[in-house]
């Protein structure tokens, strides 16, 4: 089973904040994800200049982003890493917690930035909590928000009900995106990767999927 190291380099928060969080999101893969996904992990704090467990995946909670636009983003540099940027997170009214459990999901879902799913005519990248990203989505395990996610059914054109853990009322079939959700998607056999939105409307700073983000690099690869 993997392990998930979140490593505080912030100031915004502290070591028991982050703590609770992560008892949080220990509840949420191994009692909500893995049931759906069959995928679990050992989630792990650890404090500044902490020792990272050997090949842990990584979750790095800074204050400022390092990429302009983006509250959050994933990669991978030989191993999962994600970076939450906590400080510009709540001063855009973003909760931290969501976009973490985001960032911990899509990592589960897809951590070789690989995985597609075909339909024929479309493929889709297996970015498990894009479709239902908003906050306003999210839901609560011991007081902190965490993401909801898409379930297997939402990536299956034949999937039935529910599409999203918990449900999301407005996702009634396979692919579809709720309010400030999106998804990568390219035209096969050889288009291009282009992200699609829910809405005409300006990306959220979660949804800007950063040139060094995993997507971004499904997307640059293409």
């Amino acid at each position: 089973m993997v392990t998930i190291a979140y490593i505080r380099d912030s100031d915004v928060i502290t070591d028991a904040m982050l703590a609770s969080y992560v008892a949080a999101q220990q509840i949420q893969i191994t009692r909500d994800f893995a049931p759906v996904w069959g995928i679990d992990a050992t989630c792990v704090v650890v404090p500044p200049g902490g020792a990272i467990p050997v090949d842990a995946w990584q979750v790095w909670l800074k204050d400022h982003t390092d990429q302009d636009g983006s509250l959050g983003y994933h990669d991978d540099k030989g191993n999962p890493i994600s970076y939450v940027f906590v400080a510009d997170d709540l001063t855009d009214n973003i909760s931290w917690t969501v976009t973490c459990s985001h960032e911990t999901l899509e990592m589960l879902g897809d951590p070789t930035i690989n995985q597609v799913i075909d339909t024929g005519g479309l493929e889709y990248a297996r970015e498990v909590a894009d479709t239902c990203e908003d906050d306003s989505l999210a839901y609560l395990i011991n007081g902190h928000l965490m993401t909801a996610f898409a379930t297997p059914a939402w990536f299956d054109p034949n999937g039935k009900a529910p599409f999203t853990f918990p449900v999301v009322p407005t996702i009634t079939a396979p692919f579809q995106l709720a309010a400030g959700g999106y998804i990568g998607v390219r035209s096969l056999p050889d288009g291009q990767w282009q992200q699609r939105f829910a809405e005409a409307a300006p990306a959220s700073p979660r949804q800007s999927k950063r040139p060094t983000s995993r997507t971004m690099r499904r997307f640059n690869a293409s």
